[in-house]
């Protein structure tokens, strides 16, 4: 049983740039205006690293992460899962639903190209369409360009 209610943003957070920087200001304020704390959800593993079999070279570390986070985005926590076989394997419902029983969310905040679950199979939209049945808040936050360009982790890992 959680020990409190959370607004979750959900992502990795590599490198914690401008379009995480919206996501999780989003996050803070609607864990603020339902006065409950706003908590960033991350792995301890880049998920590619097993579902593509590629090694990610990261740009930050957890501990980076998780400072930036608070610092750059106003989230109160970052709360770390292991990713692995399983988590891999999970179907996206059953995710969400360990995060609404184990973490107390109570809404989540993604982006709009966001995919989590067995076969990134769980999108934003399939995901606000199950918020909305049953009955918890989603907010799905739109990319942020620069340039032209979609601000993204993989984008930047690219110009590095």
């Amino acid at each position: 049983m959680p020990d409190c209610k959370r607004v979750i943003a959900l992502g990795f957070f590599d490198g914690v740039h401008i379009g995480h920087a919206a996501l999780l200001r989003r996050t803070a304020a609607c864990a603020a205006a339902r006065g409950v704390r706003a908590a960033a959800l991350s792995f301890t593993l880049h998920p590619d690293t097993l579902v593509r079999g590629e090694r990610v070279a990261l740009l930050s570390s957890a501990e980076d992460r998780a400072a930036l986070m608070g610092e750059i985005g106003g989230v109160d926590e970052h709360i770390t899962l292991p990713f692995d076989e399983k988590t891999m394997r999970t179907p996206w419902r059953d995710f969400i639903e360990k995060l609404r029983r184990d973490e107390g969310a109570v809404c989540f905040v993604a982006g709009r190209d966001f995919r989590f679950g067995r076969g990134g199979e769980g999108t934003a939209e399939s995901l606000s369409a199950y918020a909305a049945l049953q009955g918890f808040g989603c907010e799905i936050v739109e990319p942020v360009c620069l340039d032209g360009e979609v601000v993204s982790s993989t984008r930047i890992r690219a110009l590095i």
